[in-house]
C-alpha cells in the first residue's frame, strides 16, 4: 500500500485498536488517505488513517474529496463486538462562488458540471470530476471485509 505512514501513528493506531471497537480513524491535514486492516493483540482491527474534511470551506482542490465508513459489526449474544467489514463511501464538499451552497455529496453521482462551477477552482484550477477519481484511485482502502 503507498502511503506515508509514521511509525509513531502506526504505533497510536495499533494502541487505539486495543479498544473495544476494532475501527480506528486518524486525520492528517484533512487530506485523504487509506486505510487497512492491521493485526493486533487482539486480532484484526481496522484503521483509517484519514478520512479527510467532512465538510470544509478550503480552497485547495485535495481537500474536497472526504468519506464515511458504514462499518458491519456483529454482536454476539455472549461476547465482544465483532467488526466483520468496513465499506468506504467518497464524499466531495461541493460549494458555489464565495463559499455559498456548501454541501457534502456522494462522489457516486457527482458529475463533471457540478466540479466545473466548484468555487474551489477560483483558488485551484485543476480540480475536475477527473482529479478526483485519480485522487480516490490513488488510495488503497484495503479489503472491505476480514475474511478477503
Amino acid at each position: 500500500m503507498k502511503k506515508r505512514i509514521l511509525s509513531l501513528a502506526l504505533s497510536a493506531a495499533m494502541a487505539l485498536t486495543m479498544l473495544p471497537t476494532g475501527a480506528f480513524a486518524a486525520s492528517d491535514k484533512g487530506v485523504l488517505q487509506g486505510g487497512e486492516w492491521i493485526e493486533t493483540s487482539r486480532g484484526q482491527s481496522y484503521v483509517a488513517y484519514s478520512l479527510g474534511n467532512f465538510i470544509s470551506a478550503q480552497v485547495g482542490a485535495e481537500n474536497m474529496l472526504a468519506g464515511l465508513l458504514q462499518l458491519e459489526i456483529t454482536v454476539p449474544a455472549e461476547g465482544v463486538p465483532v467488526l466483520e467489514s468496513v465499506e468506504f463511501i467518497p464524499t466531495v464538499t461541493h460549494y458555489g462562488s464565495g463559499f455559498s451552497g456548501l454541501c457534502i455529496l456522494p462522489l457516486e453521482g457527482y458529475t463533471e458540471a457540478q466540479a466545473l462551477s466548484h468555487g474551489v477552482r477560483q483558488h485551484d484550477s485543476q480540480f475536475s470530476l477527473s482529479y478526483l477519481q485519480a485522487q480516490l484511485a490513488a488510495l488503497d482502502f484495503g479489503e472491505t471485509s476480514q475474511e478477503e
